[in-house]
């Protein structure tokens, strides 16, 4: 009768409703899941009290999970909240129903044990259950991109009042299912033999604690409070014995799951392979991981010079080893950007003519100004077809105005879009963006970025390699492809020797690009904002720390929070609806699905398709990321990075055996290569796999 007397209501109010009518044609590029978490509990009764209690007492769920047959019910939709974590916290984040998704598990909880005045006993999931358990978090973390460590209980996210899903729910399952983090059994082992001779204070406790994710105070003292916290982490992680007290065993689980080592025995063995691979070999490669915003891994391997004649003259790459990092140089500029823009000598949404001196708008437009934001988010209107870069004794305006010399056919300006309306990526406007650099500071290019950037943050190399030591340019890796030269034309040969493509001073140092009467402003293309950069893959683990750290480095701050807010803050995405269902942009094969001001945004899509189609930076998906890619001259290299679990990748590849379009990806646009590369530093550095195997499959 209570339920039939709540429909009716239910329809009276329904009919009741009434509102303007909406049109629905239009959506957002600006918008993604609501959900982070997702939280496991345990109902403490049968089906017929947790399906009462869930659909009409003051708690909810999005799903319940029966145990006999294991059955799946909805009872929210995952757009709406339902009301399951109460007070919570977890990882700085607080009240997490609005962000979570919450599994009731139909299971009699905890219980009084009849043998043990005051004791309490649990109840054990059947394996029928828990494969559907799996199932449905599987489904909800492809759907939501939910991060491994944000698949939590109950107990983690309010240690102080709850125990679900208890001591009996296999966790362990979950990790093997590749869902969570798992501390590997090994380390435990070694690590519990020195925290026996001497278990750490109860500080250490509780920063460790604290970082892995919990609340908890740092008061120095085993209080109530921590002994609370730490048996949810027993009852996860060390299910036997939860009793909250600190001891050697916990104490190396715990370490194992917060500490910055990894397998790199077996991620150096796994790279080693992937650059020695006879089906695409590497000239070299740098690379370098970071989780929870401290470096954990870097290596080189191959070599940085290479003498196919006399193999006895190869120089290694190493740690200080500096790439033409191509369009990787973009995100760099940017950061000198939005440094002149925190000056007020810069603003993104201002028509670029004030700051050129003339009048600059794309012929097919005349009416429609071109702004910085344009030009940082490949929305400006510019094309590359009538090429990027000009010695000193061109004027970037005589390329861009219909009137100057070398204007041609306009092929520089589209004419299917207004700027601001259609994404192409494009290395000509980052040639203005230096040109406006340039000029609001009257300082040279390559000059202004040392002074605003690369000096503050000791950060050697640079856009310009004629200004080099020699030091220097000993250690800058040249870019090499193995080819075959027929009638004077350079053919990919795998067989073939490696052909210097960039960067081989051996024989003639580097021609200075500008002499001493050039005038900062008149050609920005010069010292190349859009790939010219020269540095080491330590050196761009200074600036992805920075960037982890609100613009702050060793003390110093670099750049405002709000800057780096402004840049990451998403500008473009993809929709295929716009343009007659043409879409708004070029993807590239799927490669350009969001960016920011200077930076792609990873969303994680792959297409499916049988050649690799998207921007999925892992295999397992689930990994969002904010960066760039390179491609030049045989370099490919990425800088990825999650500001938030401060976990991030870079690679610097040296150049490939074989022509990297016949081994396309196998759920991204990268070539296969670059799939290996991302995914082993993904799996060994920031997930902490460890174990055997090369990734090739």
């Amino acid at each position: 009768m209570k339920l039939l007397s709540t429909i009716l209501v239910a329809l009276t109010l329904a009919a009741c409703t009434s509102g303007p009518p909406i049109d629905n044609r239009y959506t957002s590029q600006n918008q993604d899941s609501r959900v982070q978490f997702l939280i496991l509990h345990f109902t403490n009764g049968d089906f017929q009290h947790s399906l009462e209690e869930l659909t009409m007492g003051n708690v909810s769920s999005h799903y319940l999970v029966d145990v006999s047959p294991p059955t799946i019910y909805q009872l929210v939709p995952e757009s709406r909240r339902a009301w399951h974590a109460g007070q919570s916290y977890w990882n700085g984040v607080a009240q997490l129903n609005a962000g979570s998704i919450g599994i009731e598990i139909v299971n009699r909880g905890e219980q009084p044990d009849p043998l043990k005045p005051g004791g309490k006993i649990y109840a054990d999931y059947p394996q029928a259950q828990i494969d559907a358990v799996i199932a449905l978090v599987k489904k909800i973390v492809a759907e939501h991109h939910i991060r491994p460590e944000y698949i939590l209980g109950h107990s983690d996210i309010a240690p102080q009042r709850k125990v679900d899903p208890g001591p009996k729910f296999p966790w362990k399952q979950l990790a093997d299912a590749g869902l969570i983090p798992w501390p590997d059994a090994a380390r435990v082992a070694q690590r519990q033999a020195a925290f026996a001779a001497a278990l750490p204070s109860a500080s250490w406790f509780q920063q460790k604690l604290a970082r892995h994710g919990y609340q908890v105070p740092q008061s120095g003292e085993f209080d109530e409070t921590t002994c609370n916290v730490i048996s949810a982490f027993q009852m996860k992680y060390r299910p036997a014995r939860f009793d909250g007290m600190a001891d050697a065993e916990t104490a190396a689980i715990l370490d194992v799951l917060t500490a910055q080592t990894i397998d790199a025995l077996s991620l150096d063995k796994e790279l080693a392979a992937i650059v020695a691979d006879p089906g695409h070999p590497l000239a070299s490669l740098s690379v370098l991981a970071i989780r929870q915003g401290e470096v954990v891994h870097q290596n080189q391997f191959g070599n940085r010079r290479i003498d196919d004649a006399a193999p006895q003259n190869n120089l290694p790459a190493n740690a200080q080893t500096m790439y033409r990092v191509a369009s990787i140089s973009k995100l760099v500029t940017t950061l000198g950007v939005m440094k002149l823009v925190e000056d007020g000598k810069l603003n993104l949404d201002a028509d670029v003519s004030d700051y050129l001196g003339y009048r600059l708008r794309n012929p097919h437009f005349p009416d429609a100004p071109i702004t910085l934001r344009m030009l940082l988010s490949h929305t400006a209107s510019l094309r590359d077809d009538a090429g990027y870069f000009w010695d000193e004794t061109v004027a970037l305006k005589d390329v861009l105005l219909p009137t100057g010399s070398k204007f041609g056919k306009g092929a520089m300006w589209a004419a299917n879009a207004a700027p601001g309306q259609y994404f192409t990526y494009c290395n000509l406007g980052w040639g203005l963006i230096g040109t406006l650099m340039e000029g609001v500071s009257g300082e040279r290019f390559d000059r202004l970025m040392q002074r605003l950037i690369l000096q503050p943050m000791d950060i050697r190399g640079g856009f310009n390699p004629a200004a080099f030591d020699a030091g220097e340019l000993s250690n800058l890796a040249t870019l090499y492809r193995k080819r075959s030269i027929i009638d004077a034309k350079e053919i990919w040969n795998p067989s073939g020797p490696w052909i210097a493509q960039v960067d081989d001073y051996r024989q003639q140092p580097p021609v200075a690009r500008a002499g001493p009467g050039y005038v900062p402003g008149n050609n920005g293309t010069l010292f190349g904002p859009q790939g010219n950069l020269r540095i080491s893959a330590a050196d761009l683990g200074k600036i992805m720390l920075m960037l982890m750290n609100e613009g702050r480095f060793e003390g110093k701050t670099i750049l405002k929070k709000s800057s780096l807010d402004k840049m990451l803050a998403r500008q473009w995405r993809f929709d295929r609806s716009l343009a007659n269902g043409s879409g708004n942009g070029d993807t590239e094969n799927g490669l350009y699905r969001a960016w920011g001001l200077g930076n792609q945004h990873f969303i994680d899509v792959s297409d499916g398709k049988a050649v690799g189609s998207g921007d999925r930076p892992v295999a397992a998906g689930g990994w969002r990321a904010f960066g760039h890619l390179g491609d030049a001259w045989g370099l490919t290299a990425a800088f990825v990075f999650d500001p938030t679990a401060k976990n991030g990748m870079i690679f610097l590849g040296g150049g490939p055996g074989i022509d990297p379009e016949t081994r396309r990806g196998k759920y991204s646009s990268m070539n296969r290569s670059d799939e290996r590369i991302l995914d082993a530093l993904y799996r060994r550095a920031i997930l902490g796999v460890m174990g055997d195997g090369d990734g090739r499959k």
